[in-house]
């Protein structure tokens, strides 16, 4: 594996995570995150890799 490979995965891994804890921030905001459970972000997480 190349070190842009690395470089890559970790920002994309990175990337994800800044949006997962926005959209957790924005739902929590909404009054939403009751609804949203952890079953569901893993289906969305599935979904979206």
């Amino acid at each position: 594996m190349s070190t842009n490979t690395i470089v890559l995965s970790v920002t994309v891994g990175a990337g994800a995570a800044l949006a997962l804890l926005g959209f957790l921030l924005a739902a929590r905001r909404r009054r939403i995150a009751k609804g949203v459970s952890m079953a569901d972000l893993k289906q969305w997480f599935r979904r979206k890799g």
